[in-house]
């Protein structure tokens, strides 16, 4: 059992080994609900809402290597 004063420390949050993380943002999402839904947000945010992934990581991956 842990000590009262180790209850009490903050434990440290750790992106998973096998958290997918987001080549647009780099924000780490666990299971394939949580990409789907970060994937979409950044659709909708880009104006793509029936869109292509891929096509959406390849237009700003275009654009960084541009500027």
């Amino acid at each position: 059992m842990l000590s009262k004063d180790d209850a009490k420390k903050k434990r440290e949050r750790r992106h998973s080994p096998y958290a997918w993380a987001c080549p647009l943002c780099g924000k780490a999402c666990h299971g394939s609900g949580g990409q789907a839904a970060h994937q979409s947000w950044h659709l909708k945010k880009e104006g793509f809402p029936g869109g292509e992934w891929g096509d959406l990581v390849e237009r700003a991956q275009a654009r960084r290597t541009e500027s």
